[in-house]
C-alpha cells in the first residue's frame, strides 16, 4: 500500500520507497494497493519488474482522476499482465457511464471491478452490462 504516493513526485517515490516496495513483495502473490492520485507510479512499478507483483487494487477516489483519464493507464497494467481490482469511494459507486466504459476499454481476463447497484433494477442493469460487454470482447466466455 503506497498512500503517501499521492504526495509525492514520481523521482520522489523511486528514491524513498521503491528499494522497500520490492522488499515488502515477498508473497508469491502480491497485489500493490493505490488510491487514483497516485496513478503517476504505476509505470515506475510496472518498469520495476517485481516478479510477486499480480496485481494493482486501484480505489478510484473523487479526487483523484475521472475513469476515462484513468483507462490508459489501467491498460498498460493489464498489458503487463498484471490482474486489476478497481473499487470507488465508500458512498460514491461507479456510475452506470463508468462501468462502461471500464467494460469496454479493458480486458476482462483478470479484471474484477467493485459492483454496487443502489437498487435491485439498477443491480440487474450493471449485470447485464457486464454480460453483454464480456460477451463481445470473449465470445467463448464461461458467461454465455
Amino acid at each position: 500500500q503506497e498512500d503517501a504516493s499521492t504526495m509525492i513526485s514520481r523521482d520522489f517515490y523511486q528514491d524513498l520507497f521503491l528499494a522497500s516496495t520490492r522488499r515488502a513483495l515477498v508473497f508469491p502473490y502480491s497485489v500493490f494497493h493505490l488510491h487514483s492520485p497516485s496513478l503517476h507510479i504505476v509505470d515506475l512499478i510496472l518498469e520495476a519488474n517485481l516478479p510477486n507483483l499480480r496485481a494493482f487494487n486501484i480505489n478510484m477516489d473523487p479526487t483523484g482522476i475521472s475513469i476515462d483519464k484513468a483507462i490508459p493507464v489501467l491498460q498498460r497494467i493489464q498489458e503487463h499482465g498484471k490482474a486489476l481490482i478497481l473499487s470507488k469511494d465508500l458512498y460514491e459507486n461507479f456510475t452506470l457511464k463508468e462501468y462502461e466504459e471500464i467494460l469496454k476499454a479493458l480486458s476482462p481476463r483478470g479484471l474484477c471491478v467493485w459492483l454496487d447497484g443502489k437498487t435491485i433494477e439498477e443491480a440487474h442493469e450493471i449485470l447485464s452490462l457486464a454480460k453483454e460487454q464480456t460477451v463481445k470482447s470473449h465470445p467463448k466466455s464461461f458467461l454465455t
